[in-house]
């Protein structure tokens, strides 16, 4: 029972403090706003919080205060999930006050906003690169700070998420019979991301799609495409001598090598 009453009590005063901090945000003094302001932004009820900001960082402008509010606004900004604008207020609050206790915080925020912003990895990537970016600013211009392993491990997450949509592209290349853009998809992905757990399937594919190209060529091409297979097929033989893919691989150099003969004995 007591627990019950200690509840209704502790709303009611809830309540009335919202209700007083409601007043003095409407009609209070700069410094009534700014308590407000503060109380709101605690409370992450940042719609409330953000008019208030807005106004006090005309007031403040200048001041010694004017710092803190630009902190909170960006925060704000960022609670609202508007991550452009709190991207761009951060990078403000860190060009106007580089020394300041909550500079490093700042940067860190500039990247998390970045990959707040960073689409699914079937849209467009811009935001993912400029996170990554960020991380690695961040990490670069504080080396030191506990922020360090969380920023390297949304670089590693967000690399990932790069690493998918170059993947699924290659093979999207290569499933529509696209096998020039394939070839270079899957050069690049292997170059790209050799750490990836789809290396050898990309390295694997890369040879059926140049054997495809080659073959769709015209004569005049095809000697210089097949001997690309043939050094793409050396090249994967050398790297993965047990792959589950070499038998497929010895037909397709079988291929390439009795058309590339054939090819050179006609020009003789």
């Amino acid at each position: 029972m007591l627990k019950y009453f200690l509840l209704i009590i502790s709303t009611i005063i809830c309540i009335s403090c919202s209700n007083k901090y409601t007043k003095m945000a409407k009609k209070g003094s700069i410094a009534e706003k700014d308590s407000a302001a503060i109380y709101f932004f605690n409370k992450k009820s940042y719609e409330t919080a953000m008019p208030l900001l807005e106004e006090l960082l005309g007031v403040y402008r200048g001041t010694a205060r004017y710092q803190k509010i630009l902190y909170f606004y960006a925060f704000s900004k960022y609670g609202m999930h508007d991550y452009l604008t709190a991207a761009f207020y951060f990078e403000e609050f860190t060009k106007q006050f580089p020394n300041s206790e909550y500079t490093e915080e700042a940067q860190f925020m500039i990247a998390n906003c970045y990959r707040a912003m960073s689409a699914d990895y079937v849209l467009d990537q811009s935001e993912t690169q400029k996170a990554i970016e960020q991380f690695e600013l961040f990490i670069e211009q504080y080396p030191m700070s506990a922020r360090v392993e969380k920023s390297e491990a949304y670089i590693k997450e967000l690399r990932e998420k790069l690493m998918i949509k170059a993947w699924e592209q290659a093979n999207l290349y290569y499933k529509i019979g696209y096998y020039k853009s394939a070839v270079l998809a899957f050069k690049n992905f292997v170059s790209d991301y050799p750490a990836s757990p789809y290396r050898e399937e990309a390295a694997y594919k890369m040879v059926k799609s140049s054997l495809e190209y080659a073959k769709m060529s015209i004569e005049s091409k095809q000697i210089e495409r097949y001997e690309n297979t043939l050094e793409l097929y050396q090249k994967f033989l050398d790297r993965y001598p047990q792959s589950k893919y070499i038998k497929d691989l010895e037909d397709c150099y079988s291929f390439a090598q009795k058309n590339l003969e054939k090819l050179k004995k006609n020009i003789q």
